[in-house]
């Protein structure tokens, strides 16, 4: 009788020691899963971020380009002006000094 009861003891442990490692192991499997989903929400995160740090930087550099190549054009457009009163300069000096030969001359 002590052998069949120290017998169903040791079953009925095993037993309730088996059932505790399923649910250690499922316990474990379902934390793996988790961060496994978790590791790729955060791939896909860091890929998102990622994607719209490329586009902000396409469109600044596009806003660079625009700006400097107005900037260009300005500066294009500030030399032609200098140039065109250098030119009204020269003449107005030319004009005042055949002026002034002539009164010379006059003399």
């Amino acid at each position: 009788m002590r052998k069949s009861l120290s017998l169903a003891l040791l079953l009925a442990a095993s037993l309730g020691l088996a059932a505790c490692d399923k649910k250690a192991e499922e316990k474990m499997e379902a934390a793996g899963n988790s961060a496994a989903e978790t590791t790729q929400a955060l791939s896909d995160a860091a890929k998102q971020a990622g994607e719209a740090v490329e586009e902000k930087a396409q469109a600044l550099g596009q806003q660079a380009s625009e700006a400097a190549s107005q900037a260009s054009e300005e500066a294009a457009d500030t030399l032609q002006q200098a140039g065109e009163a250098l030119q009204e300069k020269a003449n107005e000096i030319k004009e005042a000094a055949g002026g002034q030969a002539e009164k010379t001359e006059q003399q």
